[in-house]
Parts: structure tokens; sequence; C-alpha cells
């Protein structure tokens, strides 16, 4: 399996950091996480990938850093001709549809399949191809968002994403055993109550949620903070990320 982190950041992070969107390759299958702005930019200049080379984009929640790319993706496949599947939750799927409207792109959305699933607290399968299975978990967060895991076949690999959640028994049941979680870290170690007041978590979150799903690496995404600073002592194996970075597991 492989990763490419083609971007970092939430929504006000550091500019150069991107906004978070993730492609996930397992097996065939070519699959798109989360959509923040400018991911149209980073797949076509960065990776030289075609929107025609995905299995199918997921979205976690309706947050605008997480989805605001999609309708430059959706104009890009509606001029070249070609279908895009995007799973989600079926609120967020009429978030999207609501986006494309406010943009006056509604004709673009004749090229899009919406494959809708609900939230549960247990992990539960939403897609699945001849290379992949795909689960989604119900995450902490101030509105409804999912966590995704990701496992090839062939191999038993697996990849969590949390998307954005403050710590949850629902991401340990569905990281558990991953080869790696990817969450989020919006903060720093000493600011959990703040962090958990908006449904973040801080690397100590991170950490321990890591140890708990007895995942092999941890990497941390979504910085609000200038730096991360990993506290002493940890038990757990941590990659930490810069942009475009690939990474094989």
């Amino acid at each position: 399996m492989k990763i490419t982190l083609l971007g970092l950041g939430g929504w006000i992070s550091n500019p150069w950091l991107e906004y978070v969107s993730i492609l996930v390759e397992s097996g065939n299958d070519k699959y798109l996480i989360d959509a923040g702005e400018g991911v149209y930019k980073v797949l076509r200049r960065s990776l030289k990938i075609d929107i025609n080379e995905l299995t199918g984009i997921i979205i976690t929640h309706a947050h605008g850093d997480h989805i605001l790319g999609l309708p430059t993706i959706f104009l890009w496949a509606y001029y070249r001709g070609w279908h895009v599947k995007v799973m989600a939750l079926s609120n967020v799927v009429n978030d999207i549809k609501q986006l494309v409207k406010a943009v006056h792109m509604e004709k673009t959305l004749s090229c899009v399949e919406f494959i809708e699933f609900s939230s549960s607290s247990e992990p539960i399968k939403i897609y699945e191809t001849e290379s992949s299975e795909i689960y989604a978990a119900s995450t902490n967060h101030v509105i409804e968002s999912v966590g995704i895991k990701i496992i090839e076949k062939s191999s038993g690999k697996s990849i969590t994403y949390t998307s954005d959640t403050a710590p949850s028994d629902n991401i340990v049941k569905l990281a558990m055993n991953s080869d790696v979680i990817i969450h989020e870290v919006s903060m720093s170690e000493g600011f959990e109550e703040h962090a958990h007041k908006h449904g973040h978590s801080t690397i100590r979150d991170a950490l321990e949620i890591a140890r708990k799903a007895r995942c092999r690496y941890l990497i941390p995404v979504h910085y609000y903070v200038k730096e991360i600073v990993i506290p002493k002592h940890v038990e757990v194996n941590i990659i930490l990320p810069i942009p475009y970075q690939e990474i094989i597991i």
C-alpha cells in the first residue's frame, strides 16, 4: 500500500501545508480521502494524476477544508467526459450538492455518482472491490463525521484515517491493528480541554489512540500549531510527514 499526503493542514494552518487530502493506493485501487482547497492543483501539477484514475473519492465530513476542492474536481471531470465516484454520509452528499449549486456548477453533477452511507459507532463496510475493503465509523467532532479504514486484501495491510475528532473509542475500534493511523493533531500537549471542546485532538491524544489500537505507525496531520512537539518516552512509532510525501507500507 502507498500513502501520498497531498495536504496536511486544517482550514487556517500554515498555507505551505496545503489542505488535508490523502491519496491511498491499495492494489489496483486509488482512493482520494477528503478534498481540501487546491487538491486539483496538487493532483495535476505535483502527481500528474488524472481524476479518471481514481477508484473513488471519500469525504469524511462537510467542513470546508475537507470539501471545497470538489467543485473544481467535478468541473475537471465534466469537461473531460469522465465519471467520478464520491462516497459520503447522506447529509454530506446533500451539502456537496448545495455547494455545487452555490457556485452555479449544477451541470457537473451529471458526471458524479454518489455512494451514500450512514454513520455508526461500530466499523461498517461502505465499499469493496477485488483489491480492497473500506470501513467507516463515526468520530467525536462538532458535526457528523467519520473515520475511514482501507484494507488491502492481498496483503492484509491497512490504513486508518481519523479525520477531525476528539478522542473516541469508535476510532480505537476502527483502527485496531492498523499498520498506519493518520490522526489529526490540531493542538499540542497541554491544550486538551480546548481541543476537545472543538472536536479536535492533541498529539498526546493521538499517541494514546494509536497505542490502544495497537497501530504500527502514527502519522500526525491537521496541524494548527506552528510545530508539533512530540512528548518524551512515547510507545508508538511516529512518521512526521511533509506535503506530497509518499509512504509505502
